[in-house]
């Protein structure tokens, strides 16, 4: 089987631009990303490449118990992948290491954001969080002390100084990573 001639033929095209923009949409991952573990998945599936190889129609293909166990799986790839919280390590490690060395306050608190971006959940929230804040501002202006339960990096983030009453926030992250992390930054919040 000359897999390159198949994923070429116009069938295994109209595959992978129909599932990269659907998953792409769904799970908002990148298009790339989304095409990159398609033809991971595509080049182990023999059934799935029999039947782009017979020219099957993409129309017939997707109606197929072989196609649609496929879609399912790499559904389940592209979600399990997305879930995964520091899907960016070595970013996370360099700006970890640089918040280490730092000893300038404006410097360790420019590292923040691009730490908090390492952490999935937490980036997700960043977007958000100025809405976020101003749903919880009649609480959080009476409030003395915050504890925060599976933070993430979320701490890197929260506007401190908006909220100068407080007098302390407790953040519990199980990962040891994100705690770590944490405990730098401590350094330069308190």
């Amino acid at each position: 089987m000359e897999i390159e001639r198949i994923l070429d033929q116009q069938n295994a095209r109209e595959l992978s631009a129909d599932l990269r923009a659907s998953l792409s949409k769904k799970y908002r991952i990148d298009a790339d990303q989304a095409e990159s573990m398609l033809e991971e998945l595509l080049l182990k599936d023999r059934q799935l490449l029999s039947l782009l190889q017979d020219g099957s129609s993409y129309a017939k293909l997707s109606r197929t118990k072989v196609f649609k166990s496929f879609k399912k799986r790499l559904s389940e790839r592209i979600y399990y992948h997305l879930r995964q919280y520091n899907q960016h390590k070595e970013k996370q490690l360099e700006l970890t290491k640089a918040l280490q060395d730092c000893t300038d306050l404006d410097q360790a608190i420019a590292l923040f954001e691009p730490l908090a971006q390492t952490h999935l959940s937490t980036k997700e929230r960043i977007p958000d969080a100025v809405e976020f804040y101003k749903s919880l501002d009649s609480h959080l202006q009476e409030a003395a002390t915050i504890l925060d339960l599976g933070c993430g990096l979320h701490p890197l983030m929260f506007p401190y100084d908006q909220y100068p009453q407080l007098s302390r926030y407790t953040a519990l992250e199980r990962d040891q990573t994100c705690s770590e992390i944490l405990s730098l930054a401590s350094n330069f919040l308190s």
